[in-house]
């Protein structure tokens, strides 16, 4: 399930001008498209998880994965530019429900440290080959059958689900009574959604952005402002939607900050790479999402041999390697040209970006939820989601506003339009190795090992604070 949510994020990206044809979208409209699941999944994340400890963490992943195929059918069918814009509203609060809700019931339904640590790098993993396997279904739907199966394909996935999961995962909650603050849940709610709509909103008009425009500023003041309140409302509520204490343990507050990092560089890159094979080197969407093949196997094997290596030396030093290996892959892509060299550019790069990320998302997850407590395993995981959400948003809006504007000066200095993209994207992709080295140094420096003396009191220091008088 978590592959369908992730890969729902990249697959219109290929078939955005398939759909845009279709339906008579203009540029905003299409943006909206990709930008409202986005919105809807990234705001509702903490409060999905909260929910899910309180109500039920079955009860919370059917019901979502319920509401995600509907509107999943709905997408597919759409016949306006509003329908379909709003069917992916409501994919997004369902990916919402069912995300933290399954990744805490993966967190406390393998009791075994070993167990747990093999389902968590599965999980991990599959963060980050969604989004490949998301732009290579795109284009390989869009050109072999329609850009409404991008959204059907969902549907059978979500049959199976629902059919397996009452019968192989028991019903948990949090033990004792816990409060969903609705205060709270709006303000954060309130909070990522504005930041993510301002930032997505401005990385749509591309190097067109105006950071200085009153409505955006407006919103990302608002969105901190919300966000400000929210973390004032956590302090001092009785009965907080984030418990008091919960973020005194450093792997979780890490592990969401290095998500955020990693988050921001994949979305970017798979941003970047596609509009040059598509505008510089003219592949067809089909092509371009075959290219990412060998990343997505990368991916998957490097994934594969991660858990082994984080069981013998932990996520400090596989995190770290990792990060800088993505980085030395970012820095290879960084040297791409005009002319088609895949095999010499883009093959190799990739490669590496995706044997160093695999290892990075699951020792980013297992940092962020292995010593989770039952009573807070859902805001966990709903934490950890929406740092990678608010990422991705932070990296379209970031680095591939710099790409873009580094083309338009080029092409202003009188460089060929061709080659003036190819700057704009080397120096956008030599910014996403920087941040992939930066966060090698941040984790080197501060990521513990699971079940390290400074973790090892986690759940005591949550509940110590949770006990203590106001």
């Amino acid at each position: 399930m978590q592959l369908m949510l992730i890969l729902d994020q990249t697959v219109v990206n290929v078939a955005l001008p398939s759909v845009g044809a279709d339906l008579g979208f203009s540029e905003t409209g299409l943006a909206w498209v990709v930008n409202g699941y986005a919105i809807t999944f990234g705001g509702l994340l903490l409060f999905g998880g909260r929910l899910a400890d309180r109500v039920g963490r079955r009860t919370v992943f059917l019901v979502g994965l319920l509401l995600f195929a509907a509107a999943s059918a709905a997408a597919g069918m759409a016949g306006s530019i509003g329908f379909l814009i709003g069917a992916r509203l409501v994919q997004g609060v369902g990916a919402a429900l069912v995300s933290p809700a399954a990744l805490s019931i993966i967190a406390l339904l393998f009791a075994d440290p070993t167990e747990r640590g093999k389902a968590l790098a599965v999980w991990g993993g599959l963060s980050g080959i969604g989004g490949t396997v998301g732009v290579i279904a795109s284009g390989v739907l869009t050109d072999f059958a329609s850009w409404r199966w991008i959204f059907l394909i969902n549907l059978p996935i979500a049959v199976v689900a629902l059919v397996l999961a009452p019968r192989l995962i028991d019903e948990s909650r949090a033990p004792g009574r816990t409060a969903l603050d609705p205060l709270g849940a709006l303000l954060g709610t309130g909070g990522i959604s504005l930041l993510v709509f301002a930032l997505l909103n401005q990385a749509g008009h591309g190097a067109d952005a105006d950071w200085t425009d009153v409505r955006t500023i407006l919103e990302l003041t608002g969105g901190l402002a919300l966000l400000l309140a929210f973390t004032v409302r956590q302090r001092f509520a009785a009965q907080p939607l984030m418990p008091h204490g919960f973020l005194a343990v450093r792997s979780r507050w890490l592990a969401a900050l290095l998500g955020a990092m990693t988050a921001a560089v994949l979305a970017a890159i798979f941003f970047m790479l596609s509009l040059y094979m598509g505008a510089v080197l003219h592949y067809s969407p089909l092509r371009t999402g075959l290219c990412y093949l060998p990343l997505a196997v990368a991916m998957l094997l490097s994934v594969w041999v991660a858990n082994p290596l984080l069981q013998r030396f932990g996520p400090r030093v596989v995190g770290t390697a990792g990060f800088l290996l993505a980085g030395t892959g970012l820095l290879w892509l960084s040297t791409i040209g005009t002319a088609d060299r895949y095999v010499s550019d883009l093959l190799p790069g990739t490669v590496l970006f995706a044997l160093g990320a695999g290892p990075v998302f699951v020792s980013i997850t297992m940092a962020g939820i292995a010593q989770v407590s039952e009573r807070d395993a859902g805001i966990a995981s709903g934490l950890l989601n929406a740092a990678q959400q608010v990422g991705s948003a932070l990296g379209l809006a970031a680095l591939v506003l710099a790409a873009l504007n580094r083309a338009d000066s080029r092409a202003l200095a009188g460089e060929g339009l061709s080659q003036a993209a190819v700057d704009g994207y080397r120096f956008g992709l030599y910014l996403a190795a920087l941040i992939m080295f930066a966060a090698a140094i941040v984790a080197g420096m501060l990521l513990s090992l699971v079940g390290h003396a400074s973790d090892a009191g986690d759940d005591r220091v949550t509940e110590n604070a949770r006990q203590s008088p106001k």
